[in-house]
């Protein structure tokens, strides 16, 4: 990633439980459990609940297929952030890995994940560093998995976050919206990426 774009390229750590909490209820997910909707998202959507047990942390997301889900809380100089989607964006398939391209697809969004890099860039003046990385590889197949991985990070200066870029898309594959829930001092709002779209403002 070039620096003349003036930000810089930041891993992700676990959330605060307080922060998750305040996250999950207004999500799209918590919403449509609310409202128990079974309603088609598209045509080639697969809805399955999941029950995913992180370090203590226990939620039940929904498995839509073309959807990737992206929490954010901004809290002081701490930015936190949860990822949670379906494998089939991060692998190209959901199934145990069999093959020898399968297993080393598996291997590298492993270690993509844990090192947290080329997940989400934010102004360089930010001052931003990585904290903490919370990730556990998903039990793939059969039947449907999610990845999901929580990250944490300090910046020096908070006042400089106007915004960031969601660099994940990068990688993933065919995701047709990201649906980001975002708490900051100021707001609490939702908001959807979509047609390429990956700047999500801060302030």
């Amino acid at each position: 990633m070039s620096a003349r774009r003036s930000f810089t390229v930041l891993s992700f750590a676990v959330l605060s439980s307080v922060l998750m909490a305040s996250l999950m209820l207004f999500s799209p997910v918590a919403v449509a459990q609310q409202k128990h909707s079974h309603d088609d998202q598209h045509q080639h959507d697969h809805d399955h609940d999941h029950d995913h047990d992180h370090d203590g942390m226990q939620s039940q997301a929904k498995h839509v297929h073309g959807i990737v889900t992206l929490n954010l809380a901004l809290e002081g100089g701490l930015l936190s952030a949860q990822l949670d989607t379906p494998a089939i964006h991060v692998l190209g398939f959901e199934s145990v890995p069999k093959t020898p391209e399968q297993k080393s697809a598996s291997a590298a969004a492993d270690t993509w994940l844990q090192s947290g890099k080329n997940i989400l860039a934010v102004p360089r003046n930010a001052g931003c560093r990585l904290e903490k990385v919370d990730y556990k590889a998903p039990k793939l197949g059969p039947g449907h998995a999610d990845y999901r991985a929580r990250f944490d990070f300090r910046c020096s200066n908070p006042a400089a976050l106007a915004w960031a870029e969601f660099s994940a898309l990068d990688k993933l594959k065919e995701v047709e919206k990201v649906e980001v829930n975002l708490i900051t001092a100021s707001a609490q709002r939702q908001i959807t990426l979509q047609g390429g779209a990956r700047r999500i403002t801060l302030q």
